[in-house]
């Protein structure tokens, strides 16, 4: 299955990314690591994911280390719409 990552996902992780590396360089490359082998997981078992209905028709979301990635199927295709730290309030910060 193909994977797509939106542009908000994108800003997300690089916000993440840059939260963590500002105290550990070491752990902001696991983080890296931990997303990019949870996302070749999701597009193997693309259901995995908890339907959240309340997001959105066909949005899932999966728990990847303490982030929390919001997608969804299409065809052939997964595409992540977002991904949040799982201590946030998701719903506010799903609907920035």
């Amino acid at each position: 299955m193909k994977l797509r990552i939106t542009d908000r996902a994108r800003a997300d992780i690089r916000a993440l990314y840059q939260l963590i590396q500002t105290y550990d360089q070491k752990a902001a490359l696991q983080f890296m690591q931990r997303l990019d082998t949870g996302f070749q997981t999701l597009t193997e078992y693309p259901v995995s994911g908890m339907e959240c209905p309340e997001f959105g028709a066909g949005i899932r979301r999966k728990t990847i280390g303490l982030t929390i990635v919001f997608y969804k199927v299409d065809q052939n295709e997964m595409i992540i719409l977002r991904a949040i730290d799982g201590r946030m309030d998701l719903e506010s910060v799903f609907r920035e």
